[in-house]
């Protein structure tokens, strides 16, 4: 079986608040449902095998005083993760 990678990144400046998101992998259009972002809360980049709950329920938790905590895991999948970034702090 051949080994597939995709890399998901979020960024943010810390001068204007402006958030980044990138998917890199073989799947296509992949850009259309990896990153969950809302203004003022943060952003979360998932995987290409995507569960949408990563990507909500973890901007749920931002907007509700979460902490980030470095890349995340759906302990439920073998190939879901996620990274999130928040908007004023850690």
């Amino acid at each position: 079986m051949r080994k597939l990678n995709t890399f998901s990144i979020t960024a943010r400046c810390e001068k204007k608040g402006q958030f980044g998101v990138a998917v890199s992998t073989r799947v296509p259009a992949v850009g259309s449902i990896c990153p969950f972002v809302k203004a003022g809360v943060g952003a979360i980049a998932t995987q290409s095998f995507v569960n949408p709950y990563i990507g909500i329920n973890g901007l749920k938790y931002l907007e509700e005083g979460g902490k980030c905590h470095g890349s995340q895991r759906d302990a439920g999948r073998k190939h879901a993760s996620a990274a999130p970034g928040k908007a004023a702090g850690h």
